[in-house]
């Protein structure tokens, strides 16, 4: 963001600041190539309309009066809608709309997030062009001829013919069809409402608590791409013992509901949420989870917790819907079931059948934040499982897909992580480490965000930093599969690289035995044999290792582990080593 507040240029007199009530209408306001003349209400760039809706129109005007300033999400929903109430999500839409029809990409109107937004460009006001006045007739000598002339009016003719053939180019683009928007799609199918959380132990069922928990929960699906949500502060008057879903449904206009209940267990907290369909009113449990003290439960990421468990249930009912008699599947779908895809993926082939479906609906969106996240984070996952005989040439295929993501939605946690993953493995280490603190200061409790900074923290060689970020990840959320394999590996590998290989096998056994089926842990078990000289041993691990994973490699492993530490180096070329020596090829 431009350290300098954006300034006005006024070319005409001493007129009032653009800020002023009524000075838009006054004229013209120019910036960034485009002219808007609030008198027409009408937005030109090279003297050509820019067709945009009303509400992104109204937005602009609003932008427009204040430069440079950060506006509250609260005051432009005040200022766009009224007294009607709208979500968040309403206004993330109509600002997605205005960048689109501005080309911009977070340079000209920038987010602060869970803040507002900010038109950070120079705007100068301009005068209204005048409008051309008819001529005098010039006099002439002599009387005036009164005969009629037949041929002076052949010159409208083309004039006429250009005016029908525009009439009818004008018919034709209204009648063409709306282009298909994958992202719009997904927000509106899986709008949610989320009421504050029933409170059992206390009168009326209300508490700070519950109101706190369906408050976080709802900031947390905001930041999700593709979730429309409206939060407590919107549907805290419709709370009653048994709320009619299928009318809350209707008023509010979303699909699903979230609620819950905060219960007491002697002295530990219990937190049950749940999400309702309102088309069909089945209930479906999120999450579960117990906490000692209520100070645990507002320190724990259970916001994440129900916001990803939320999106993964949608996932399987846009699954279930897709596979219906009758169907035909929309790129919103294709999208959706790669990610089903992505989220479930224990092979190769459901990594590469999670792109296709990605690239096949960005065919039709080429500018779908979701699938370009999914084509991204394929690729990051393919190199990072040892899915690929050739990761290097990879990098750059995910990296161009992510930045495009990035620059239609700078502010999306889940776009960080993979980013900044493929920026370490293009030597970008200190680039990469931004990503992720961007992640954590957007979102505090991203236990993965963590991980992600523990794991470069261990190939720079700090260590004890880098394990006060994996407690801090494994209390965020104890019970989540796929946060305790991360754990376990960087568990693992960081004990061998600080020497400590007997630790070191017992967090690779560990990892054995709760995921007998992953490939990598056997590596750090033969390598470590190896060393030792238990060589029947090694050669057993050894080649479950590449029965799991055949394209693994001595070069893979050290194009996975960039670092220029030298403490790291030394212990990554023992780990190589032992991987060589229990028989893992070089290339």
């Amino acid at each position: 963001m431009n350290d300098e507040r954006s300034t006005i240029n006024h070319r005409i007199g001493d007129g009032p600041p653009m800020g002023a009530p009524g000075a838009v209408g006054e004229g013209i306001a120019a910036f960034a190539g485009f002219e808007f003349d609030s008198r027409r209400d009408e937005l030109r760039k090279d003297g050509v309309a820019v067709s945009m809706r009303p509400k992104p129109r109204a937005l602009l005007r609003h932008l427009l009066d204040h430069p440079g300033r950060l506006l509250g999400k609260e005051e432009l929903i005040r200022a766009l809608w009224g007294s009607v109430i709208v979500g968040d999500d309403s206004l993330v839409q109509c600002v997605g709309e205005l960048r689109a029809a501005l080309g911009d990409r977070g340079v000209l109107i920038k987010t602060l997030p869970r803040r507002g937004y900010m038109l950070d460009t120079t705007v100068e006001r301009l005068a209204t062009r005048p409008q051309e006045l008819p001529q005098p007739e010039l006099a002439m000598d002599g009387p005036k001829r009164t005969s009629r002339n037949p041929d002076r009016r052949w010159w409208l003719v083309p004039f006429i013919c250009a005016l029908l053939l525009g009439v009818a180019g004008a018919v034709w683009k209204i009648r063409q069809p709306a282009p298909f928007r994958i992202d719009d799609e997904l927000t509106a199918r899986h709008a949610v409402a989320v009421f504050p959380l029933v409170d059992v132990d206390e009168p009326g069922g209300t508490s700070v608590l519950g109101n706190a928990l369906a408050d976080d929960i709802s900031a947390q699906i905001s930041l999700r791409h593709g979730m429309r949500v409206i939060g407590p502060a919107k549907t805290a008057r419709y709370n009653a013992p048994a709320p009619d879903i299928a009318h809350i449904g209707r008023e509010l206009g979303v699909r699903y509901v979230i609620g819950g209940r905060v219960m007491r267990d002697g002295g530990a907290i219990v937190i049950d949420t749940t999400l309702t369909s309102v088309e069909t009113g089945e209930v479906i449990r999120l999450n579960r989870s117990t906490f000692p003290t209520p100070a645990d439960v507002r320190h724990s990421n259970l916001d994440q917790r129900v916001a990803s468990a939320f999106r993964m249930q949608f996932f399987e009912i846009d699954n279930v819907r897709a596979s219906r008699p009758g169907h035909v599947v929309d790129a919103a779908d294709l999208t959706s079931l790669g990610w089903r895809d992505l989220n479930r993926f224990a092979t190769r082939d459901d990594v590469l059948r999670a792109r296709s479906r990605f690239e096949a609906a960005l065919k039709v969106d080429p500018d779908s934040v979701g699938a370009l996240q999914g084509v991204g984070s394929s690729y990051q996952i393919e190199i990072v499982s040892y899915f690929s005989r050739d990761p290097q040439s990879l990098v750059e295929r995910g990296k161009k897909a992510l930045k495009r993501a990035m620059e239609l939605r700078p502010d999306v946690p889940e776009n960080l992580l993979p980013w900044g993953s493929l920026l370490g493995l293009s030597g970008q280490l200190a680039e990469a480490m931004a990503m992720y603190k961007k992640a954590l200061e957007i979102s505090p409790n991203y236990a993965f965000a963590h991980l992600f900074v523990a794991r470069q923290l261990i190939w720079e060689g700090r260590f004890a930093e880098a394990q006060q970020e994996i407690d801090k990840a494994r209390g965020l959320s104890p019970a989540d599969a796929r946060l305790l394999y991360a754990v376990y590996a960087l568990s693992a590998t960081a004990n061998f690289v600080q020497g400590r290989d007997d630790e070191a096998y017992r967090w690779a056994m560990r990892w054995v035995a709760e995921y007998p089926n992953s490939g990598q842990p056997y590596a750090m078990l033969a390598a470590i044999d190896a060393l030792r000289g238990h060589d029947a041993e090694a050669a057993a691990h050894m080649a479950r290792h590449r029965e799991l994973l055949p394209n693994d490699s001595i070069a893979y492993v050290a194009f996975l582990n960039p670092s220029t530490d030298p403490v790291f180096l030394a212990q990554r070329a023992r780990l190589i080593e032992g991987l060589r020596k229990a028989g893992l090829p070089d290339g």
